[in-house]
Protein backbone atom coordinates (compact mmCIF):
# COMPACT_ATOMS: atom_id res chain seq x y z
CA UNK A 1 0.00 0.00 0.00
CA UNK A 2 1.78 3.42 -1.31
CA UNK A 3 2.21 6.09 1.54
CA UNK A 4 1.44 9.98 0.30
CA UNK A 5 3.77 12.90 0.95
CA UNK A 6 3.61 16.67 0.57
CA UNK A 7 6.31 19.54 0.54
CA UNK A 8 6.25 22.96 0.13
CA UNK A 9 7.91 25.88 0.32
CA UNK A 10 7.09 26.59 3.54
CA UNK A 11 6.05 30.40 3.34
CA UNK A 12 6.35 33.07 0.30
CA UNK A 13 9.57 32.30 -1.03
CA UNK A 14 11.19 35.57 -2.27
CA UNK A 15 12.11 36.03 -5.59
CA UNK A 16 14.61 39.13 -5.57
CA UNK A 17 16.10 39.60 -8.86
CA UNK A 18 14.91 38.54 -12.67
CA UNK A 19 15.54 35.16 -14.22
CA UNK A 20 15.19 31.45 -13.49
CA UNK A 21 15.08 30.22 -9.65
CA UNK A 22 14.46 27.55 -7.71
CA UNK A 23 11.47 27.27 -5.76
CA UNK A 24 11.55 23.56 -4.39
CA UNK A 25 12.88 20.10 -4.96
CA UNK A 26 12.43 16.72 -4.14
CA UNK A 27 15.34 13.94 -3.93
CA UNK A 28 15.31 10.61 -4.92
CA UNK A 29 15.58 7.34 -2.04
CA UNK A 30 18.38 4.48 -2.77
CA UNK A 31 15.21 2.46 -1.41
CA UNK A 32 12.16 3.92 -2.50
CA UNK A 33 10.97 4.93 -6.23
CA UNK A 34 8.75 8.12 -5.67
CA UNK A 35 6.00 8.98 -7.95
CA UNK A 36 4.90 12.87 -8.03
CA UNK A 37 1.48 12.98 -8.72
CA UNK A 38 0.83 16.67 -8.04
CA UNK A 39 2.94 19.98 -7.96
CA UNK A 40 1.87 23.48 -8.31
CA UNK A 41 3.30 26.93 -8.35
CA UNK A 42 1.17 30.34 -7.48
CA UNK A 43 2.25 34.23 -7.85
CA UNK A 44 1.02 37.26 -5.18
CA UNK A 45 1.78 39.56 -7.84
CA UNK A 46 -0.48 42.71 -8.16
CA UNK A 47 -0.07 44.14 -11.65
CA UNK A 48 -2.57 43.55 -14.52
CA UNK A 49 -0.02 43.89 -17.04
CA UNK A 50 2.93 42.05 -15.35
CA UNK A 51 4.73 39.48 -17.62
CA UNK A 52 3.87 35.86 -17.35
CA UNK A 53 6.34 33.88 -15.49
CA UNK A 54 7.76 30.69 -17.01
CA UNK A 55 7.20 27.81 -14.56
CA UNK A 56 8.72 24.16 -15.36
CA UNK A 57 9.45 20.81 -13.71
CA UNK A 58 13.06 20.29 -14.32
CA UNK A 59 15.11 16.93 -13.86
CA UNK A 60 18.45 16.73 -12.05
CA UNK A 61 20.79 14.01 -11.65
CA UNK A 62 24.04 14.78 -10.13
CA UNK A 63 25.00 15.79 -6.54
CA UNK A 64 24.90 19.21 -7.39
CA UNK A 65 21.75 20.12 -6.28
CA UNK A 66 22.22 23.78 -5.29
CA UNK A 67 22.57 25.34 -1.54
CA UNK A 68 19.36 25.60 -0.15
CA UNK A 69 17.14 24.62 3.25
CA UNK A 70 15.69 21.24 4.65
CA UNK A 71 11.41 21.14 3.75
CA UNK A 72 9.39 19.55 6.03
CA UNK A 73 7.85 15.91 5.14
CA UNK A 74 4.25 16.16 5.98
CA UNK A 75 2.39 12.62 5.84
CA UNK A 76 -1.01 12.71 4.55
CA UNK A 77 -1.56 10.11 6.87
CA UNK A 78 -0.35 9.74 10.84
CA UNK A 79 0.18 5.99 10.60
CA UNK A 80 2.63 5.96 7.42
CA UNK A 81 6.52 5.53 8.04
CA UNK A 82 8.98 8.86 7.60
CA UNK A 83 9.07 9.68 4.03
CA UNK A 84 12.06 8.28 2.73
CA UNK A 85 12.78 11.08 0.02
CA UNK A 86 13.88 14.93 1.67
CA UNK A 87 12.57 17.96 -0.03
CA UNK A 88 14.35 21.00 -0.15
CA UNK A 89 13.40 25.04 -0.33
CA UNK A 90 14.67 28.47 -0.33
CA UNK A 91 17.92 28.03 -2.37
CA UNK A 92 20.36 30.75 -2.23
CA UNK A 93 22.76 28.54 -5.25
CA UNK A 94 20.90 26.96 -8.14
CA UNK A 95 21.36 23.04 -8.96
CA UNK A 96 22.52 21.46 -11.88
CA UNK A 97 19.91 20.49 -14.51
CA UNK A 98 19.76 17.55 -16.88
CA UNK A 99 17.93 18.06 -20.60
CA UNK A 100 14.74 19.79 -21.33
CA UNK A 101 12.02 20.48 -18.80
CA UNK A 102 9.40 17.59 -18.35
CA UNK A 103 6.47 20.33 -18.40
CA UNK A 104 6.68 24.01 -19.29
CA UNK A 105 4.03 26.45 -18.90
CA UNK A 106 2.93 30.09 -18.38
CA UNK A 107 1.55 31.43 -15.51
CA UNK A 108 0.43 35.18 -15.23
CA UNK A 109 1.52 36.61 -11.58
CA UNK A 110 -1.35 38.97 -10.63
CA UNK A 111 -2.73 35.80 -8.84
CA UNK A 112 -1.50 33.32 -11.01
CA UNK A 113 -1.68 29.69 -10.46
CA UNK A 114 -0.47 26.41 -12.20
CA UNK A 115 -1.59 23.14 -10.59
CA UNK A 116 -0.63 19.74 -12.23
CA UNK A 117 -2.06 16.49 -10.91
CA UNK A 118 -1.26 12.67 -13.35
CA UNK A 119 -4.19 11.99 -15.39
CA UNK A 120 -4.50 8.49 -14.34
CA UNK A 121 -2.07 5.93 -12.53
CA UNK A 122 1.25 5.20 -14.24
CA UNK A 123 0.83 8.25 -15.77
CA UNK A 124 3.37 10.20 -12.54
CA UNK A 125 6.24 11.94 -12.48
CA UNK A 126 9.03 9.32 -11.33
CA UNK A 127 12.35 10.12 -9.73
CA UNK A 128 15.12 7.27 -9.63
CA UNK A 129 15.75 5.83 -6.88
CA UNK A 130 18.95 6.90 -6.30
CA UNK A 131 20.23 9.66 -4.09
CA UNK A 132 21.72 11.82 -6.78
CA UNK A 133 18.04 11.92 -8.45
CA UNK A 134 16.33 14.95 -8.00
CA UNK A 135 13.22 16.79 -9.73
CA UNK A 136 12.64 20.56 -8.85
CA UNK A 137 10.05 23.73 -9.71
CA UNK A 138 11.72 26.30 -11.30
CA UNK A 139 10.12 29.77 -12.37
CA UNK A 140 11.84 32.50 -14.90
CA UNK A 141 10.74 35.57 -14.49
CA UNK A 142 11.65 38.84 -16.20
CA UNK A 143 10.93 40.86 -12.72
CA UNK A 144 10.70 39.88 -8.72
CA UNK A 145 8.15 38.59 -7.37
CA UNK A 146 6.87 36.13 -4.25
CA UNK A 147 5.71 32.55 -4.74
CA UNK A 148 4.49 29.44 -3.45
CA UNK A 149 4.68 26.02 -4.83
CA UNK A 150 3.96 22.55 -3.30
CA UNK A 151 4.42 18.94 -4.26
CA UNK A 152 2.84 15.50 -3.29
CA UNK A 153 3.92 12.33 -3.92
CA UNK A 154 3.93 8.52 -3.72
CA UNK A 155 6.47 6.42 -2.38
Amino acid sequence: MPSFYSITTEGLEAGSTAGAETLLMLKGSATVKAKIIEWSCSFDGATATAVPVNVSIKRGNSTSDGTNSAATEELWDPDYPAANCPGFHSFSAEPTYVGQPLQSVYVHPQGGIYTWQAPKPGAELTLDNTTASFLAIVVNTTAALNALAHIVWEE
